[in-house]
């Protein structure tokens, strides 16, 4: 995993991005937000969708190869991926800055799980939900998994046995990108 380029994405697709995001966000109930967000991201994330076709243009100006996943490298992207799960942080399920190119394996894999040092305790805590748990806000914490938008892998403690980022986060959420 290697941090990637940052790119601006283009004025009239942020635009948009942002007012379905303050859609979301002026929703009162967690779980109405958490609802509405996945439905309204399903609906939208569409090949027909000018918004989501400049989305799609400009991850693929930021891939380090020809459309490479992000977490593995390896694969050809084709899903556009929250870092941060829409099933469990819906005040991102429209931030540019949360999505991520990233291919079927790394994606599914994934999933919902994310993982976070805890605020309170400063150990990792899963904040995937399962199907049937209730609809509660995640608890809050840095992130796990090293977000190859914002910094480099190798600037962190890898090692398993140091409880390095990279390896933990990959471990926790089920992305390859890791693999020994």
């Amino acid at each position: 995993m290697i941090r990637l380029p940052h790119r601006n994405l283009p004025k009239n697709a942020q635009n948009q991005l942002n007012t379905w995001q303050n859609e979301i966000n002026g929703l009162k109930d967690y779980a109405e937000r958490v609802d509405r967000g996945k439905k309204a991201f399903a609906q939208r994330n569409n090949s027909t969708n000018p918004t989501f076709r400049k989305v799609r243009q400009t991850l693929t100006q930021m891939c380090c190869a020809a459309r490479r996943c992000g977490y593995c490298e390896d694969s050809v992207a084709d899903e556009v991926e929250h870092i941060k799960p829409k099933d469990l942080y819906p005040e991102a399920v429209f931030v540019w800055e949360n999505y991520l190119y990233a291919c079927g394996q790394c994606n599914g894999g994934k999933n919902n799980k994310y993982a976070v040092f805890s605020d309170t305790t400063g150990q990792v805590k899963e904040v995937a939900r399962r199907r049937g748990e209730p609809m509660v806000e995640p608890e809050q914490g840095e992130p796990v998994l090293i977000d190859p938008r914002k910094e480099e892998y190798l600037m962190h403690n890898l090692s398993k046995d140091a409880g390095g980022r990279g390896c933990r986060g990959a471990e926790v959420q089920g992305c390859r990108g890791d693999e020994e």
